[in-house]
């Protein structure tokens, strides 16, 4: 997991991620993890 901070860190991220062919997963919270936030990561894990 990473915690993305700014629009152009996520941008810059997500693209090099996938020129590396590997698949990202989004889940904006509001600085806290809830069981909701849990579930969506679970999910972008599959």
């Amino acid at each position: 997991m990473e915690v993305i901070t700014s629009p152009k860190l996520m941008q810059e991220t997500i693209i090099s991620l996938k020129k590396q062919g590997k698949k990202v997963g989004f889940v904006p919270t509001m600085g806290y993890l809830h069981e909701g936030h849990k579930s969506l990561i679970r999910c972008s894990k599959k």
